[in-house]
């Protein structure tokens, strides 16, 4: 019997309180568990010289009860069902993994929460597989097989055009086109990765979700300095001069540390917050980023250039992108009818792609451009090693915060596993709930 609460779960509100229970109960008849709450808490009857039940006794004794039912009802709406409801906790799938429609027939009930996409009921891959099982992701039917090929293909066509540009520039020494370039490459490649391989477990998906925020954080950085040492005004470039480099490198230590946050579960950051961090991080980033194109697009707006248009075009999806990720449409609409294709994630994916391509096109027609040769003559201006010095830095950076994240990650649900095997061990042991009951 299905639990007939689980399909409204993920968009109805949670509280904290609940969260709370959700960690220390285990996977144990809920009913049970109140019950022993209850003889623990409740006062004890106290009865008149008749006999009867106080009026006192009798309201605690019917508060008690009623705040119990109410409990059960929060647990059983609110609840992970694949934790406490017992039909949900001792359900075993047997769909066939080699069947090619098998994902179809799995919920959300029946992975890692996180892993759980909201108003997305059905499509999901089995946790715990082999590896090798996960690269079905790019052809069986699931709610990640469009998430995987909307940054794949697009990766794919980044690499096309950084062949095609290195046939008629000197790629290092227009570093900013280069450095774009391949920062699209890396970011939609992670992205890809994680997407095709995070539902293992809670920390593969905590680790994979990691490479994809690198990825994000190399493209912030890669556009960014772009759009200051490429693309601005003199005006403006002369404003900041060459420390603005080691600002853009700051700002993506932030950024990458408040995404990796995001991904620690409670131990750092409430999971109903972990949205917020990546959204505002990243927003705050790349407003930074876009200032000096923006500049440029408030001055010459009515001059006759081309780039303004494509950087534009960049900025209008840049902004896109992250409302439609977080507005959750269509799915919210329609529960359940957009499990495999047409969710929000995925057209986030396009407009982040369609980000990309219009950056690289844009810098690439300033950097053919004679903006190109008066910035990179100013005095201080960065050159390709600089740049790729700070690359190092980047990388060396997210490395060391990657490892320490994932030890977090991986402690976190190695103490919760232990707290909920005790528990569960101590609910399920006869003589243990009868000494309880002596006592």
């Amino acid at each position: 019997m299905a639990d007939p609460g689980y399909s409204f779960r993920q968009y109805l509100p949670r509280s904290r309180s609940i969260q709370d229970i959700l960690a220390i109960v285990p996977p144990v008849n809920i009913i049970s568990y109140l019950t022993s709450k209850i003889d623990k808490f409740s006062p004890k009857r106290q009865d008149d010289k008749n006999g009867n039940p106080t009026v006192t006794s009798s309201l605690d004794f019917i508060v008690n009860r009623f705040s119990a039912f109410s409990t059960y009802m929060h647990l059983s709406i609110f609840g992970n069902a694949a934790n406490l409801a017992d039909e949900n906790a001792s359900r075993i799938t047997t769909c066939d993994p080699d069947d090619y429609y098998h994902a179809l027939s799995i919920d959300c009930t029946q992975v890692p929460r996180c892993c759980v996409e909201p108003y997305i009921l059905k499509g999901y891959v089995l946790p715990y597989m082999p590896w090798r099982y996960y690269l079905k992701v790019l052809w069986i039917p699931n709610n990640e097989l469009f998430n995987v090929w909307t940054h794949l293909l697009p990766s794919l066509y980044f690499m096309y055009l950084w062949y095609t540009f290195s046939q008629t520039l000197d790629l290092m020494d227009n570093w900013p086109l280069f450095s774009v370039t391949f920062a699209s490459i890396i970011l939609t490649m992670c992205s890809a990765l994680a997407h095709a391989f995070h539902s293992r477990s809670t920390y593969h998906h905590s680790c994979w979700f990691m490479l994809d925020y690198f990825g994000i954080t190399t493209f912030a950085f890669s556009s960014t300095v772009a759009h200051f040492f490429a693309c601005s005004e003199l005006s403006y470039y002369n404003m900041f001069g060459p420390i603005n480099l080691k600002i853009l490198l700051v700002n993506c230590f932030l950024g990458f540390l408040c995404c990796s946050i995001s991904q620690t579960g409670k131990k750092l950051v409430s999971i109903c917050h972990a949205r917020r961090y990546k959204l505002w991080s990243n927003a705050l980033g790349y407003l930074y980023g876009m200032l000096p194109v923006g500049h440029r697009m408030y001055v010459l707006w009515h001059d006759e250039d081309p780039a303004i248009t494509y950087h534009a075009l960049q900025f209008l999806f840049l902004v896109l992108a992250p409302l439609w990720y977080t507005s959750d449409f269509p799915q919210r609409l329609f529960p359940g009818k957009f499990d495999v294709i047409g969710h929000s994630h995925q057209i986030f994916h396009i407009f982040g792609a369609l980000a990309c391509y219009f950056n690289i096109h844009a810098v690439h027609m300033d950097i053919t451009s004679s903006r190109w040769s008066l910035l990179s003559s100013q005095e201080g201006h960065p050159d390709f090693h600089t740049v790729l010095f700070c690359y190092g830095i980047l990388c060396v950076y997210c490395l060391l915060v990657g490892i320490y994240m994932a030890t977090v990650v991986k402690a976190t649900n190695s103490s919760l596993g232990c707290c909920c095997a005790k528990i569960t061990e101590e609910n399920q042991d006869p003589n243990n709930n009868e000494m309880k009951k002596e006592q």
